[in-house]
């Protein structure tokens, strides 16, 4: 193993890896749609945001416009922020 005789790289702090990687989990990631919607004008903005909540809007229709427009998108996306609408898991 590369590192130190304890195992450990160097440069590595003593708290141990386990504890560095539970406070990296800790860090809130924004969602893509978050991200999308922040590039939109307001109208559009709204519009799409709308869509995501529709579910009569399958997932893979607001995929397919947004990738013609040239936002990278997919039906996990969706799928994960409709689920966390709904309180579902």
């Amino acid at each position: 193993m590369i590192g130190t005789s304890n195992g450990t790289r160097k440069g590595a702090t003593v708290a141990g890896l386990l504890t560095e990687i539970k406070a990296e989990q800790r860090i809130p990631r924004r969602k893509r749609i978050d991200d999308i919607a922040d590039q939109l004008d307001e109208h559009d903005r709204k519009e799409f945001l709308d869509a995501i909540v529709d579910r009569t809007i399958p997932a893979i229709s607001i995929v397919r416009v947004m990738q013609r427009r040239g936002f990278k998108l997919s039906e996990t996306h969706v799928s994960n922020v409709r689920r966390g609408i709904d309180g579902a898991k």
